[in-house]
């Protein structure tokens, strides 16, 4: 099959193409709509690139989150206490009466909590840029919303280990 350079090496054919032609041929219209323009993939590397940046952006503030999942206060419940000021007196003299099931079950509570009140203000944020065109920028970059699954779920998911999808 001829190709015409102009057309970016696509088929000559087309170039002769009506549109009455390609109504009696719906393949031919679809191949002609699955076409990309010379110039057009390089816009299309750019807008992966520019969504790459954004992605990368996003899984690195997700991530980011997760690392920060830990939290202190079950952390000094399961260790030697708060820290010895006045304001934790009463607060270590508590632990010092658990026993260590009853305070490895104080910390699993205080770690739930800690990632219920990240997952929360995650689903508000979702909600706001939802619902009142709230956005989230870094380095000039806005994150992508929704583009997986939610700002929250996506938390969760990677506090359970599991992979970003592709």
């Amino acid at each position: 099959m001829e190709k015409d350079e102009s057309l970016g090496g696509f088929p000559r054919f087309f170039r002769h193409m009506t549109s009455d032609d390609v109504v009696k041929n719906e393949s031919v219209s679809l191949l002609r709509q699955a076409y990309i323009a010379p110039g057009q993939k390089r816009k299309d590397r750019e807008m992966q690139c520019a969504m790459s940046k954004e992605l990368e952006l996003y899984k690195a503030f997700i991530d980011g989150l997760v690392k920060r999942k830990d939290s202190m206060t079950a952390l000094w419940v399961m260790g030697d206490g708060f820290p010895k000021t006045e304001d934790n007196k009463a607060k270590n003299e508590l632990l010092a009466t658990l026993t260590a099931e009853q305070k490895g079950v104080l910390a699993e509570m205080l770690q739930d909590e800690h990632i219920a009140g990240i997952h929360d203000t995650l689903a508000y944020i979702n909600e706001m840029m939802d619902l009142e065109g709230l956005e989230l920028h870094q380095d000039g970059e806005s994150y992508p919303n929704d583009y997986f699954e939610s700002l929250h779920y996506d938390f969760i998911s990677r506090c359970d280990g599991d992979e970003w999808p592709e």
